[in-house]
């Protein structure tokens, strides 16, 4: 009995220490501030992570090759790379759960089932991360999301791709 009283007085105080705003067990201090736009957006030590895909569809046939171009910036420009990691997924067309189809961290990177082997990430400048797919087949037709994630931020942008 006097554990359980223990433990609910020590579940009512306040968790933050030491004056240190906590959320979900990270440090948020801009965010527990309230130093965003008003937009509900939240931007890390001023830095707005900016991603960029085309607009419209990208129109291709079977057995060829394509680029999904996706290039990403940092509002306002960083003085130095940072490490990020850039997701692909193929998005279904029922709403479940997107299907991977390549991560990369720098130079290395894993694609993933039908897309194994015929993928790979294109860098050849600052800020691309544009998806090369091999051989495509009837079934590569759909959206593509790419995410470049930077520690807690991300962001993410579609590309349509359709098969004639």
């Amino acid at each position: 009995m006097l554990l359980s009283l223990v433990a609910v007085i020590l579940l009512q105080t306040d968790s933050s220490f030491g004056g240190l705003p906590f959320y979900n067990g990270f440090y948020y201090n801009h965010v527990m501030n309230d130093k965003g736009n008003g937009d509900r957006e939240i931007h890390f030590s001023g830095i707005k992570l900016v991603v960029e895909t085309p607009g419209d569809p990208i129109f291709t046939h079977r057995g060829a090759n394509v680029t999904l171009s996706c290039q990403y910036h940092y509002d306002p420009p960083l003085d130095k790379p940072r490490k990020i990691r850039i997701k692909w997924s193929k998005l279904r067309e029922d709403s479940t759960k997107d299907q991977d189809v390549l991560v990369a961290v720098g130079p290395k990177h894993r694609s993933f089932g039908d897309f194994s082997g015929r993928t790979h990430l294109q860098q050849d400048s600052p800020g691309e991360a544009s998806l090369v797919i091999h051989d495509l087949r009837l079934h590569d037709g759909g959206k593509y999301r790419c995410e470049v994630i930077d520690g807690l931020e991300d962001e993410s942008g579609i590309v349509d791709l359709e098969l004639r």
